[in-house]
């Protein structure tokens, strides 16, 4: 077992015996432990020595340091000779830092003499928390965040950190879910000194700050200030005056091992000094403790000092994240946080912001669990990821592309027949009509380009369906450019009234849509009194036969247009008995001009008369063919003849015997209307069917 394990061990059992001992008994055992395990660990050496760090500071006194958690910006507070104190700002370019920069927000308000003090980066220095009395009479912590122009304005951590007491240097987690600070010490145990009394905050789910609570003893003993919050988001760098120490301010290390559990302070001996020991910060990249040391006898020696770290006083072992989030279509900088999700709950369990001016970001996670990265930005995609901190290494550097439009691939059905349907598409956004562009991909098929963070309500028209609205909530995760939703459209429906004389019993009515690819065939059947209902769908064209055995078929066509009759639509059918002597006239069996061939058109009535003498193989018949008064008499005559014969070979090529037909023309002798019009002489030009008998 380690040093450090033997520690952590002693400090868990003190913390755990203040549960049942007295407070003066706990202090007695840590103060005992403390000297054993410092004594013990103390005989360790390390053989390094603080230099005092390259950064090029300003003539004054310094007052304040910080550097964020990635090691990539720092801040220093100097005061000068006029007392006013200015916040210099450092950044590195090409892993070298630059000549400092002073914060023109910070400057302002210490222009109105708000007493800013102790600004203090978070992990990517895209946030700055400080204190400072802004109209308020006392120290307050406030908050300003790095925006694409520069640092916004302050914002107020609100009432459940700050109270009318002055909270003083405040240092905010890496995961940004913690914040620790000092609140003034109004009775201090060290005169002359700003003694405070350190307070830790957890960022609610809701994204506010939990009340504070007091540290316990025997990290508070009353004055201490200047926390820092490694990257590791659990170790806490203090500095604190009190029994035992060498001198001034001293720092400590102390780690959260659980939200409610602390490890005891153990004192850095190997860095303190007999001057005062000042604001660690700890570059998670390299190791590197960065601090303020103050020389009680000469200020020439003091400054800020740098050394790596001890491994003892070292954060947990870090996985660093980092990149940059840029819009997919212009390479342009943008985000505002990455989440880190808990893959069983959802939970988030920390957000990390990213730099509006750059798009970088840059965060640690410590541990070997499983975590879900959701990189996303207002307006923008998410990007999901899994991860698993044993895998990854020390450091994972990604660069992430997000888009800012989806688009919806528009699949237009009709549900009975799944073809395409040609459709009016109509979008709402947030209640409003939007002007979202709507392409046309084929029939049936459309692309909509949806901006992402708005609810969308998608209506698909076609008067010959019902309407079919698709909500879509864009404002919620989208992590697809394109993604695809099929719309099945129900077609409106007409009744049709369907009746039948002749027959004395039910009979089938078969219905065929003649408007689909496929033909699609239903039917129905009569009631005793030969009526029959159905619904059929609207805009569609439908051949209706009916043709039950011992009858003469009943063969027509009907549009469900939108010229609908005033009464519905009905269907009357009546049929003729096949009985010697009755006759069926078949206006759809037609000719080539002057010709005995048939019209390709003639074939669907042809197969049905072919049906008809199968179904009913006891009747013999005639099939007569007639014509119009033009043309010669003698060649109408043959004409018609010919025509008849054609019918009648075309019945036996379909396997009617040849007895049970009789091929006759009859030229123009025989006309059903006058032939005084066109119309006439064309319902004059037909093929008729004349039962003989039966065999």
């Amino acid at each position: 077992m380690t040093c450090e394990e033997i520690y952590y061990f002693g400090c868990f059992l003190i913390i755990n015996f203040n549960n049942y001992f007295q407070k003066q008994l706990v202090m007695k055992k840590m103060f005992f432990l403390s000297a054993v395990f410092i004594t013990f660990c103390s005989t360790v050496g390390y053989g390094q020595t603080a230099v005092k760090s390259g950064l090029k500071i300003p003539a004054g006194k310094i007052v304040s340091f910080n550097m964020s958690g990635n090691g990539n910006n720092a801040i220093v507070g100097v005061q000068e000779q006029d007392g006013k104190v200015k916040f210099w700002e450092f950044e590195k370019n090409n892993g070298k830092f630059g000549d400092p920069t002073e914060n023109n927000v910070l400057k302002d308000l210490n222009d109105k003499n708000y007493q800013v003090s102790s600004p203090y980066y978070n992990n990517n220095a895209t946030e700055i928390y400080f204190s400072a009395d802004i109209d308020k009479g006392n120290k307050d912590i406030y908050k300003i965040s790095k925006l694409a122009a520069g640092w916004g304005s302050p914002e107020n951590l609100g009432d459940s950190v700050n109270t009318s007491a002055d909270e003083l240097t405040p240092a905010v987690s890496a995961d940004g879910m913690g914040l620790c600070f000092a609140r003034k010490n109004s009775n201090p145990p060290v005169k002359n000194s700003d003694c405070g009394i350190l307070f830790f905050s957890q960022r609610t789910p809701l994204g506010q700050w939990s009340k504070p609570e007091e540290l316990v003893d025997p990290i508070n003993l009353g004055c201490e200030t200047a926390p820092y919050i490694s990257p590791d988001s659990k170790t806490i760098y203090i500095s604190s005056i009190r029994e035992g120490g060498k001198g001034g301010y001293d720092m400590y290390y102390i780690k959260r091992s659980t939200p409610k559990i602390w490890v005891l302070p153990i004192s850095m001996d190997e860095i303190n000094t007999e001057g005062d020991d000042m604001f660690p910060s700890f570059n998670g990249v390299d190791g590197t403790l960065t601090y303020f040391y103050k020389d009680p006898k000469k200020d020439v020696n003091s400054g800020l000092m740098e050394m790596g770290t001890p491994s003892k006083y070292a954060p947990e072992k870090l996985h660093r994240f980092y990149g940059k989030l840029t819009d997919l279509r212009d390479g342009q900088p943008i985000g505002e946080y990455v989440n880190v999700v808990d893959p069983v709950s959802a939970r988030v369990l920390s957000s990390h912001p990213v730099d509006k001016k750059t798009g970088e970001y840059d965060f640690y996670l410590v541990g070997k669990d499983k975590y879900f990265l959701d990189f996303s930005a207002p307006g923008y995609s998410h990007t999901i990821q899994e991860i698993s901190l044993d895998t990854i290494g020390n450091s994972l550097k990604q660069d992430i592309s997000l888009f800012k439009v989806s688009h919806l691939i528009l699949n237009v059905y009709d549900k009975d027949m799944f073809e395409p349907v040609s459709a009016t598409i109509t979008v709402t956004e947030d209640g409003k009509k939007s002007n979202v562009n709507v392409s046309d991909l084929s029939k049936g098929h459309y692309k909509v380009d949806l901006p992402i963070g708005k609810n969308y309500s998608i209506k698909i028209f076609n008067s010959l369906y019902e309407d079919y609205i698709l909500d879509l909530n864009l404002a919620q995760v989208v992590q697809f450019e394109e993604f695809e939703r099929d719309a099945e459209l129900i077609s409106e429906k007409e009744l049709i009234v369907f009746e039948v004389s002749g027959p004395n019993e039910p009979v089938e009515i078969e219905i065929t849509d003649l408007s689909t690819n496929e033909k699609y065939r239903t039917s129905v059947t009569t009631d005793e009194n030969g009526k029959a209902k159905i619904y059929l769908r609207s805009g569609d064209k439908y051949e209706i036969n009916i043709s039950p055995k011992g009858y003469a078929y009943y063969n027509t066509t009907l549009t469900l247009d939108k010229n609908k009759p005033a009464g519905g639509y009905k269907v009357q059918a009546k049929l003729e008995a096949l009985t010697e002597n009755a006759k069926l006239e078949f206006s759809d069996i037609t000719f080539e001009t002057n010709s005995a061939e048939l019209n390709a058109s003639s074939y669907d009535e042809l197969e049905r008369l072919v049906t008809l003498l199968k179904d009913n193989p006891e009747i013999r018949v005639e099939i007569s063919a007639h014509t119009d008064d033009v043309g010669a008499d003698l060649y109408n005559l043959k004409l018609s003849d010919r025509r008849a014969a054609s019918v009648a070979n075309f019945l036996q090529n379909k396997g009617i015997a040849q007895n049970r037909l009789i091929s006759k023309g009859y030229g123009k002798t025989r006309p059903i209307v006058p032939n005084n019009s066109d119309e006439n002489r064309a319902r004059n030009r037909r093929v008729e069917m004349m039962i003989l008998g039966n065999n």
